[in-house]
């Protein structure tokens, strides 16, 4: 989902950049200074949800951000079962998939559009006129594309020459494919036909000045246009001479020229973007840029389970999500004091899906991931022992297993407890995370011994300490 966000935030920046342009811009005879606002404006969406700009330090004991659960385990259903992953990877799929199946959609649409007007061009006459070369069509309606002028059977009127050429000298081409392909991208947004349309009738007020410079009479232009009015819609990647806007072109051809002093109302767009930054700028993924890295590593710590889904219990009334939590607070203060900076994906009693908790260590840019849970063996009641678990399905497996093998061999050295090996599995926490992850069992709630030692506070320190003595290679 964290791709789906971001473009919903370049959506977000299109929608307020487009709105300061209806307000200041729209009817000022500053046409191109309106053209290069309207495609900075677009490529400034791009990029602003990207930039990594604050230095604002995060605080590592609250979450910058409540994060809302997005897929709920079943009530009581255990975090690591095959079965939770699925339910996740089930919900999670299918907005994905809606998502880019519009944008290949909308790509397709625009490969068709270039295609029809190739073919067309292999179809044509060519002609030299002035210093460019023109393809004479059955078309009714003269057109651009990219270099290449269309014009329909029959006498070249100057006129329309020139404005066709105009497009194609001020490179009109270059912004009409830079919108196509952000309207794929922004598909879902309405507000981008209205923005590709403002971008298209600034290129064609442009090219009108532009002809009515060369035949020096406005009268015979607004002739040759009423003339021609018969014209029929062509691709959205070309300048046509006959659009759909001949009354705001000959407003505008006629109103007098907006004084200069209106072009500081484009100063507006300095405080807008310095808005768009601090709305849309990920602070959270700065940890690594601008923190301090060499300062300590930065690990996850995920607290299993939590909210109405309490994982395992143990005979006496002791939680699964109750003793996860207690250990990554106990954690994150022994990490306090080794120089690591621990993040908690909980720190208090909710519940979070399996790919929010993800999303917290893509978001922090983590060195390491570890996920706290408590086994249970109902069956094999003597079942016993800390065990750590990796996924072989984890892009850095190999950083997963080293981690997983310090782990083991620090946790080794306690008391009252067991340590058995590393074991793997594709549970979702590890299979889909982008960096090195574990999953520490860190005893067994059905056996007896393990639920008195896990139980005592002192023991739950202890575990802690090792975990971080791990983290940092050193014991204290």
């Amino acid at each position: 989902m964290n791709n789906l966000s971001y473009f919903f935030e370049v959506s977000g920046c299109v929608c307020l950049l487009y709105v300061l342009y209806q307000v200041a811009f729209k009817f000022t005879t500053f046409f191109r200074a309106n053209r290069i606002y309207l495609v900075a404006g677009l490529i400034l969406s791009f990029v602003i949800p990207w930039l990594n700009l604050s230095f604002v330090p995060v605080d590592y004991h609250v979450l910058p951000t409540p994060i809302i659960s997005q897929s709920f385990l079943a009530q009581n259903s255990s975090y690591p079962a095959g079965t939770s992953d699925v339910i996740a990877r089930t919900e999670y799929s299918f907005i994905p998939f809606l998502y880019w199946s519009g944008v290949v959609l909308m790509i397709s649409r625009l490969f068709y559009s270039v295609g029809s007007i190739l073919r067309l061009k292999r179809r044509s006459k060519t002609l030299e006129y002035g210093d460019e070369k023109v393809y004479i069509t059955d078309s009714a309606q003269p057109f651009s594309f990219f270099k290449a002028i269309f014009l329909p059977k029959g006498d070249i009127n100057s006129m329309i020459y020139d404005h066709e050429r105009a497009h194609v000298q001020n490179l009109h081409w270059i912004d009409l494919l830079v919108v196509e392909i952000a309207s794929a991208f922004l598909w879902f947004n309405p507000l981008m036909i209205l923005y590709r349309r403002s971008l298209k009738t600034q290129h064609e007020y442009e090219a009108d000045a532009s002809a009515i410079r060369n035949s020096r009479s406005i009268d015979a232009y607004l002739h040759c246009i009423l003339n021609h009015l018969q014209g029929r819609q062509s691709s959205p990647t070309t300048s046509q001479f006959f659009d759909t806007n001949i009354k705001q072109r000959i407003i505008m051809m006629t109103t007098d020229k907006t004084p200069i002093k209106f072009s500081l109302l484009y100063l507006l767009f300095v405080p807008l973007v310095c808005l768009l930054l601090l709305a849309f700028s990920d602070r959270t993924t700065r940890i690594g840029l601008l923190n301090d890295v060499s300062d300590g590593l930065v690990i996850v710590v995920d607290a299993g389970h939590g909210g109405n889904d309490q994982g395992v219990s143990a005979v006496g009334g002791l939680t699964e999500k109750e003793l996860t939590l207690s250990i990554a607070r106990r954690i994150q203060q022994a990490g306090e004091a080794r120089n690591v900076k621990v993040i908690l994906t909980r720190t208090d009693d909710q519940a979070l899906s399996l790919a929010d908790r993800i999303q917290i260590s893509n978001r922090h840019n983590a060195d390491l991931f570890i996920s706290i849970h408590a086994n249970f063996n109902a069956q094999n009641t003597a079942a016993s022992g800390i065990e750590a678990v990796i996924s072989e399905q984890n892009a850095k497996f190999e950083e997963s297993k080293a981690w997983s093998d310090k782990l083991v061999k620090e946790l080794t050295g306690l008391s009252g407890v067991n340590v058995n090996s590393v074991m793997t599995a594709d549970f979702y926490v590890l299979s889909k995370n982008s960096i090195p992850a574990v999953l520490l069992e860190l005893g067994y709630l059905s056996n007896k011994t393990d639920i008195a030692y896990l139980a005592d506070q002192k023991n739950q320190e202890l575990i802690s300490q090792r975990i971080i003595s791990a983290i940092t290679g050193s014991t204290k």
